[in-house]
């Protein structure tokens, strides 16, 4: 039976062709998923445009977070300020929470 020049390389470097067979087929992988991960771009999580309201607007979304508060519906006011404001989620709690201090206090 006559065997391939690449079985009888690595019988000569005294690797058995097996073994052979396994290296080549890692490092083939291995170079697809390189250049694969080449190709595409890695995710990145899109940022929420800084939005900075004029003051009578900002002064509207105070009293409109500030009935929801009193309704109870306080995740809906944080999503109110967040949508405006473009904060991010603890920002806009920071922001409603510290409203609904001053207005209690």
């Amino acid at each position: 039976m006559h065997a391939d020049p690449l079985s009888s390389w690595f019988q000569a470097q005294g690797i058995p062709p097996l073994w052979g067979g396994v290296l080549l087929g890692a490092a083939l992988v291995y170079l697809v998923l390189r250049q694969l991960s080449k190709m595409s771009p890695p995710y990145q999580v899109p940022r929420v445009p800084q939005q900075r309201p004029i003051a009578a607007a900002q002064g509207d979304l105070k009293e409109q977070a500030l009935q929801l508060v009193r309704q109870r519906k306080k995740i809906e006011a944080i999503k109110l300020v967040r949508e405006r404001e473009g904060l991010g989620l603890k920002e806009a709690k920071d922001v409603v929470d510290a409203w609904e201090r001053e207005h209690k206090g």
